[in-house]
């Protein structure tokens, strides 16, 4: 019996992630245990069941979370946003495991993305408006690894089409979902071979996990934007189009 998941949503953070894999769990023949199991990023290496192999022991780990959406014969899946900047050895683990999973990655504008966190982390975290932090405190918090890797859909993508092919890949854009959500849900659930005539309607215009709209200080903006558009030549040479934030001035 396969337990391994059919699919991953392995990003973006803070680009309509767990909008897109609410969409996912509600038709009839996809199972989504729960989104963020973060097996890859956190639990790889823990052991339950030392008698076991360790490779061994944490695909049973792993692959028992899937079971009753097997039993069912439904399609099932995880979406977890940090799994896109998975190190190469960890995104060639899940080759090994998964070598015909489908993956699904969903991006925004990384300017757009980046104050997304900040109000995220400033809020949930600091109690704080990210507004009237101190510009090298913020420029700092725009620097680490974590919120710099995480816009940098080019890098993403490179490193996890070293291990898969391109036709295992669905790419999405936020800008997308806000102007024609029901299509993008569509396409989402042809390329994981399930009807999407069976789903049943939802609102999909819904935001999930929605920030507090605090507008972006101009500085920040023009910060950003030095910082994260030079990337976009190389997203753009994987994507094949320019990505839709490029498109409009903003």
């Amino acid at each position: 019996m396969r337990l391994m998941p059919r699919f991953l949503g392995i990003g973006a953070m803070r680009a309509g992630t767990s909008w897109f894999a609410r969409q996912l769990a509600a038709h009839p023949a996809i199972h989504v245990p729960r989104k963020e199991i973060h097996f890859f990023d956190r639990k790889l290496e823990r052991r339950r069941i030392p008698l076991l192999p360790s490779d061994t022991e944490a695909r049973v780990r792993y692959g028992l979370r899937f079971a009753s959406g097997a039993l069912r014969g439904r399609v099932s899946g995880e979406f977890t946003p940090a799994y896109a900047i998975l190190d190469q050895e960890r995104i060639a683990t899940v080759q090994a495991w998964m070598p015909t999973v489908r993956l699904l990655y969903i991006m925004r504008d990384p300017v757009e993305r980046a104050w997304s966190q900040a109000r995220h982390d400033y809020a949930r975290f600091l109690s704080r408006d990210p507004t009237y932090v101190p510009r090298r405190e913020l420029i700092a918090f725009f620097e680490r690894p974590g919120v710099r890797r995480r816009g940098d859909y080019a890098t993403c993508l490179e490193n996890w089409l070293r291990f898969f092919d391109r036709e295992q890949l669905f790419l999405t854009y936020l800008e997308d979902v806000a102007t024609d959500p029901a299509s993008v849900v569509r396409a989402a659930f042809r390329f994981l071979g399930v009807d999407p005539a069976a789903a049943p309607r939802s609102d999909l215009a819904m935001p999930v996990h929605r920030s507090a709209e605090t507008p972006m200080p101009e500085w920040v903006r023009t910060y950003l934007e030095d910082a994260l558009r030079p990337n976009e030549r190389r997203l753009e040479a994987i994507l094949g189009r320019r990505p839709p934030w490029a498109e409009t001035p903003p």
